[in-house]
């Protein structure tokens, strides 16, 4: 808690210079501030919040022209924009997985391999694409708790590694090529007594 400690006065400074008196507003006398940046911090401490993240947040804080200071998950969201994070947002994930198993479902492969080369997008549609043709509440509540999931797994580094499937190989037929090793191998001569039954039957 200590080591984030510097992060969240920071950030509350910030605010209160963007801010003026609507921080006050906000956050109230210097004892609820002082119970706010706690929980602010708890919560840094559990997304594994980032400088870059927080900076970031913050330029977008003044970017976006915001007329009150954030709250808790207002300002976690910016900090988790994909520009900053280098993760795909919640909205692209779900639509290449959607796209992946409906639109290109015949080709999925391909699709993979071009749309879905980030971790998070092939841990992501491994454990989404059998909700996919499922009512869109369905799939959108699965989609936003694995999403969630898979991200702080991915900050974490405990993502699950995917692996990719060998290519099949190519062998050819059984009876393909096939050539005895003299002409009294048991296993033709098998084959040759059944072909004279069933002519036989004929």
């Amino acid at each position: 808690m200590n080591a984030v400690a510097p992060l969240i006065n920071e950030v509350f400074d910030q605010l209160q210079t963007m801010f003026g008196r609507k921080y006050t507003s906000r956050f109230g006398n210097s004892a609820e501030i002082d119970k706010t940046k706690r929980i602010w911090a708890i919560s840094f401490l559990k997304e594994q919040i980032t400088i870059n993240q927080i900076k970031y947040a913050l330029e977008q804080v003044l970017y976006m022209r915001m007329s009150w200071p954030p709250e808790l998950i207002e300002f976690l969201a910016l900090c988790d924009h994909e520009s900053v994070t280098g993760m795909p947002s919640l909205e692209e994930a779900a639509t290449r997985i959607i796209e992946c198993n409906t639109k290109y479902r015949f080709d999925k492969t391909t699709y993979e391999q071009k749309h879905l080369q980030h971790p998070m997008l092939a841990v992501l549609n491994i454990r989404c694409a059998q909700h996919v043709n499922k009512d869109e509440k369905t799939f959108n509540k699965h989609m936003q708790r694995e999403y969630k999931t898979a991200l702080m797994q991915h900050k974490a580094g405990t993502l699950p590694q995917i692996k990719k499937a060998l290519p099949a190989p190519a062998i050819d037929h059984i009876t393909h090529g096939y050539q005895p090793q003299n002409p009294n191998d048991p296993f033709l001569q098998r084959v040759a007594k059944v072909r004279d039954l069933f002519k036989a039957k004929q």
